[in-house]
């Protein structure tokens, strides 16, 4: 399961991402050094994200490179 969600750039940490039941939160460019990705906890025991889902069209380069960075982390 995959899923984002953008708060419409009220804070820097703007893209909320569950992967797999995990939730992180991301910045547009969440795979470089001065981006953000930060994993938050199980999506369980997180309070539902009340910001638009958006679809994969929408979705920033950089932030797509930091998802597929946690998908690859996942596998090891």
């Amino acid at each position: 399961m995959l899923r984002v969600q953008d708060n419409g750039g009220k804070t820097f940490d703007r893209y909320t991402v569950t992967i797999n039941g995990d939730v992180y939160t991301m910045s547009h460019n969440a795979d470089q050094p001065n981006g953000f990705n930060q994993y938050c906890g199980p999506a369980d025991e997180l309070l539902e994200c009340m910001d638009k889902e958006i679809g994969r069209r929408d979705w920033p380069k950089g932030l797509i490179n930091g998802i597929l960075d946690r998908l690859q982390e996942s596998y090891y």
